[in-house]
């Protein structure tokens, strides 16, 4: 009986190390998977870099050539700026018209933001975390130029917005525009 039980306890034990065997190789089986699968990964960001800096050295010599037309377009549009002032007058008559009238059935109360701030001021959206003067520009000309415009965008005028800046939304959500815009709200009481 003693040897039967010492053959029992054997074949459990060696049973038993068959399956820690088993889930040893396993483990390492996986291990080797997931090497291969990061040095797949590694290899394609290495092609992605080498691509990237080649897409740099051809916007650098691009960029030579763009310093040039730059420099010949702002000349144009300095010549239309002094254009667009000269009209700039007659549109500023016609928009503080336009603004004194009341909209039809549209009532605001005295103290109402709105009411003291005319439609047509800018505010200075440079005090939003993350815009700078040439986003400020970029975001004037798609319209949007008040705290209270940036502070109000919904998640897919946000997508919109970020695609016609050439960023991520993702960007814009890290900066935080809207808290920003909100917080700056406040600030000033609105």
């Amino acid at each position: 009986r003693t040897r039967s039980r010492d053959l029992e306890q054997a074949q459990g034990r060696a049973l038993k190390l068959e399956t820690e065997l088993l889930r040893a190789q396993r483990n390492v089986e996986d291990h080797e998977r997931d090497a291969k699968a990061r040095d797949r990964e590694l290899a394609e960001l290495k092609r992605a870099v080498a691509q990237l800096e080649k897409e740099l050295k051809g916007s650098e010599a691009a960029r030579a050539k763009g310093v040039s037309a730059l420099q010949e377009t702002q000349a144009r549009v300095r010549e239309r700026d002094e254009a667009l002032r000269a009209k700039g007058t007659r549109v500023k008559e016609l928009e503080s018209e336009l603004k004194s009238r009341p909209a039809h059935g549209t009532v605001i109360p005295a103290g109402t933001p709105a009411a003291r701030r005319p439609n047509h001021e800018r505010d200075d959206l440079q005090r939003i975390a993350g815009i700078g003067p040439v986003l400020e520009k970029k975001l004037n000309r798609l319209g949007l130029r008040t705290y209270r415009q940036v502070a109000a965008l919904d998640k897919g005028e946000l997508e919109t917005l970020a695609d016609k800046l050439g960023l991520t939304s993702e960007r814009i959500r890290r900066e935080g525009w809207i808290a920003s815009a909100k917080s700056v709200l406040r600030a000033n009481g609105e």
